[in-house]
């Protein structure tokens, strides 16, 4: 829809959230995984599929996505309640800061949809 623009410019925050995404693949447990992916990247990805539907119209990749991913969620659980083996505080304080970074990470998106690549920001291009 945005015709795959190329994108030129360097933001820290995008940088960082994503990167701690990137190292909690690499460096966390089988569960702590589930619960990041799961119940906070997909998690937040059904929300946002039905939203963009609803606002975009019948657009096949939202349509795609509400169709195939609905058991993104319950499919954590299943992975979760099989393995009988974690931590549920450790859970419960990887979920929190799951989510608090996937919300530092979404408002950054939503400030580009907003305001798009402001020159008054201390963000330089990347060369």
């Amino acid at each position: 829809m945005r015709g795959n623009k190329e994108i030129t410019w360097f933001d820290p925050i995008l940088e960082a959230t994503s990167s701690w995404f990137f190292e909690k693949m690499l460096s966390a447990t089988v569960e702590e995984k589930t619960v990041l992916m799961h119940f906070v990247v997909e998690g937040t990805g059904d929300v946002f599929h039905v939203e963009a539907l609803r606002l975009f119209g019948k657009a096949s990749h939202f349509t795609t996505h509400v169709k195939l991913d609905e058991d993104h969620f319950a499919m954590g659980c299943r992975v979760l309640e099989s393995s009988g083996n974690y931590d549920i505080e450790r859970l419960r304080l990887v979920l929190k800061q799951g989510w608090e970074m996937f919300y530092l990470l979404a408002s950054r998106f939503a400030h580009y949809a907003q305001y798009g690549e402001s020159e008054g920001e201390c963000y330089q291009k990347a060369s």
